[in-house]
């Protein structure tokens, strides 16, 4: 049998390009697998930022809607502070109209959540992730202040089922009004700060009026009537 083995090489500059020409082809190797790579990324950044976009709008449209019902939510406070203010345990209640509640809304938060865990965000430039960063920590604040402002809201709602009050009732009336002021203070004030800050270079959809809204959504448009206790 005979084998044939391989030439031997001749001094140092023939074993440096055989070296040069392996490092070489292990070099293009990596480049190929860097491109590659590369170009996936730069595909699911821009999945990613489509998404993304369109939460950011998703959240804005959400604050907009509260937004919209802010007159009617600062007049019916001021109602409901009034009827509170000169209310007696036992005396009778008889309102025009329900008490309401500021329609429930938000926005989506997934594509952010899914940026995160697939380390999307971690591809983006600093400066973008620092404003979706911004972005969504502001929206999730909103959610906590709309579900405060909720809760105090139907603790309200009392005054819908109940021909009288306790005085125990009524003291808890009195603490929910004082609550559901303070979250439309928050807000306003957050509400106009997300428009400012946390917006990432998008707008929400117009809403000519709460009417509207309240037709979008089936119901809520008694927070907008008169209240009066006959």
């Amino acid at each position: 049998m005979h084998f044939h083995l391989p030439k031997p090489m001749h001094g140092w500059r023939e074993f440096v390009g055989e070296v040069g020409i392996i490092v070489l082809g292990v070099l293009i190797a990596l480049g190929a697998e860097q491109l590659i790579e590369n170009r996936h990324w730069n595909h699911q950044l821009e999945l990613e930022r489509e998404a993304l976009r369109e939460e950011v709008i998703d959240n804005l449209n959400g604050v907009q809607s509260r937004m919209v019902l802010e007159p009617c939510v600062v007049r019916r406070l001021d109602s409901l502070g009034a009827l509170l203010r000169t209310l007696r345990p036992g005396q009778p209640i008889r309102l025009s109209t329900r008490v309401g509640i500021p329609i429930p809304n938000g926005g989506a938060k997934g594509a952010w959540n899914i940026a995160l865990a697939s380390q999307a965000a971690a591809h983006m430039p600093l400066r973008e992730q620092l404003e979706y960063s911004n972005a969504f920590d502001n929206y999730a604040n909103w959610d906590q202040i709309r579900a405060e402002e909720r809760a105090a809201w139907v603790r309200l709602s009392l005054l819908d089922v109940s021909p009288s009050l306790s005085e125990a009732e009524l003291a808890g009336l009195r603490q929910a009004y004082a609550e559901a002021v303070a979250a439309d203070t928050r807000v306003s004030n957050v509400g106009a700060f997300i428009f400012r800050t946390a917006n990432v270079g998008q707008k929400p959809n117009d809403f000519a009026s709460a009417e509207i809204l309240f037709k979008e959504a089936g119901y809520g448009s008694e927070l907008c009537q008169p209240l009066k206790a006959g």
